[in-house]
């Protein structure tokens, strides 16, 4: 069972509007089960690899995705000034 941020959630109904908020919250879920599906190959590179590579592996990974969510996450904010004149 995946069980999601309460902090991340409440990010994601402040930057989302009400019309994308259902699609976004099924890929934010969707995503967080996606992690069980790598436990067999991360076992599996485990076992053939050892633990080092396997690690240096899934962090290359990891910093890859995180660049690349983060530059999204950058381009696509929305300003303060932006919010104010949503709200107003």
């Amino acid at each position: 069972m995946y069980l999601g941020s309460p902090v991340s959630e409440a990010f994601i109904m402040g930057q989302t509007s009400a019309k994308n908020r259902s699609l976004i919250y099924g890929v934010y879920y969707a995503v967080g089960l996606m992690g069980s599906l790598f436990t067999p190959l991360i076992g599996y590179l485990i076992d053939t690899h050892g633990y080092q590579q396997t690690f240096m592996i899934a962090g290359i990974i990891s910093m890859i995705v995180t660049v690349i969510g983060g530059s999204i996450l950058i381009s696509t904010r929305k300003l303060p000034s932006q919010v104010a004149k949503v709200q107003a």
